[in-house]
């Protein structure tokens, strides 16, 4: 009781605190005290017990969301000043842990039982599994302290709860990379906690700790952000709230009170939901073939739209005896510009499609493919296809990469 009481007394006086012109990178925007009555997280055992565990942070461009891993809800809240908006009970999921927003699908990706990812349409409260992050989430990777979105290129950075590591992860589940980090003399190199993306860098909070450093995306080095006189664990991006006094921030959420605070970043340097670019109108055609690591010839055609709402798409994919693939719904999509190649002729602004969908393999639907498709220009023979395949049951039945053995990918404006 006396812990909550000082952390009472701490956010008063916070919340006294103005975000002022002469505020700098990492002062205190607003402390705010979510009311989650009606929750398990309504209040907390002080005795050291902690059964009421709520670590996830989300902001929908409205609202913050927060997670209760004792009993499955997501409270939304106004973040002017903690007020209660509404209760989510989310079907499908237990034990709820960090939470991301992506503004992009609308939907708010989320941690179950330490080391499941999924999504919540808060629309429906129901929880769609996604994929089961390979560890067990306590002292390994996982998904309960960290989760966010990363709308530069759809994808998904987590880490566990007390880990070592940050992985990144394709919205299927395919790991990209698993990065060591040092954030810092936390919890005896157990430094990992809230991730928030929304730009070129990542914030990294160190675990139950006070601290935030910053990393790019190759984790090629880490910087100390700011220090802050309170616990950090889930984090979450916010270009919104401030913007009448010319402010950005970041949420962070403590796993053992109803304390949420705001904190300074440089402007536009983390946008709420993924940040990401405006959607492209453009798309992609072609078709061609390349082989597999042994030797396997697999021949493809397709048109994708660079918004995954935008229509028509297709993808054909043919290999091996008699194998194929049919796109049958696009679920992700994004066009980029890699310095390093060149599309024309003809002239387009783009030269890099990746994307992912759902399909039927010889026929049996609920399969799925992500790919990457480059244009290097004319006459196609430095096009690449990088491409994974699963079967309804999640198992890897084809994955290729190479450049084009025939044929020719086209990047177009929209």
């Amino acid at each position: 009781m006396k812990r909550l009481i000082l952390l009472l007394a701490f956010a008063a006086v916070l919340v006294g605190l103005p975000g002022t012109a002469g505020a700098a990178d990492g002062d205190n925007l607003r402390t705010i005290i979510a009311d989650r009555t009606g929750t398990a997280c309504a209040s907390y055992n002080d005795a050291g017990d902690h059964f009421s565990v709520g670590v996830g942070i989300a902001f929908d461009g409205t609202n913050l969301l927060i997670s209760c891993y004792s009993d499955n809800t997501v409270t939304a809240v106004d973040p002017a000043d903690g007020s209660q908006v509404g209760i989510h009970s989310i079907t499908g999921a237990s034990s709820l842990g960090a939470l991301a927003w992506d503004n992009g699908r609308g939907l708010l990706w989320a941690c179950s039982a330490f080391n499941q990812v999924g999504t919540i349409d808060l629309a429906t409260n129901a929880f769609t599994y996604a994929f089961t992050i390979a560890g067990s989430g306590v002292l390994d990777k996982g998904c309960f302290d960290g989760l966010a979105y990363d709308g530069a290129d759809d994808t998904l950075w987590a880490s566990g709860d007390v880990s070592r590591t940050v992985e990144h992860f394709s919205i299927t589940g395919t790991e990209l990379s698993s990065n060591d980090i040092g954030l810092g003399d936390c919890n005896g190199g157990y430094a990992s906690s809230g991730i928030a993306v929304g730009g070129p860098l990542l914030y990294l909070a160190n675990n139950g700790c006070a601290q935030i450093y910053r990393a790019p995306k190759d984790f090629s080095s880490e910087s100390l952000f700011a220090t802050f006189p309170a616990r950090l664990e889930d984090l979450e991006c916010d270009n919104l709230t401030f913007a009448s006094i010319g402010k950005d921030a970041i949420w962070s959420i403590d796993a053992y009170d109803n304390i949420l605070n705001a904190w300074e970043i440089p402007a536009e340097s983390c946008i709420f939901g993924g940040g990401g670019e405006e959607p492209n109108p453009g798309f992609v055609t072609g078709g061609g073939s390349v082989f597999t690591s042994s030797g396997v010839r697999v021949t493809h055609g397709f048109e994708l739209h660079c918004t995954a709402t935008d229509e028509p798409n297709s993808l054909q994919v043919n290999w091996g005896k008699g194998n194929k693939f049919h796109l049958t719904g696009l679920t992700s999509a994004s066009c980029s510009d890699d310095p390093a190649i060149s599309p024309e002729p003809p002239a387009a602004s783009f030269d890099t499609h990746r994307g992912s969908g759902t399909g039927k393999y010889n026929g049996v639907p609920g399969a799925t493919a992500e790919w990457t498709i480059t244009d290097a220009g004319e006459p196609g023979t430095s096009d690449t296809m990088t491409l994974t395949i699963r079967d309804a049951a999640n198992v890897v039945v084809l994955t290729v990469s190479g450049t084009l053995n025939n044929g020719n990918h086209q990047a177009h404006d929209g």
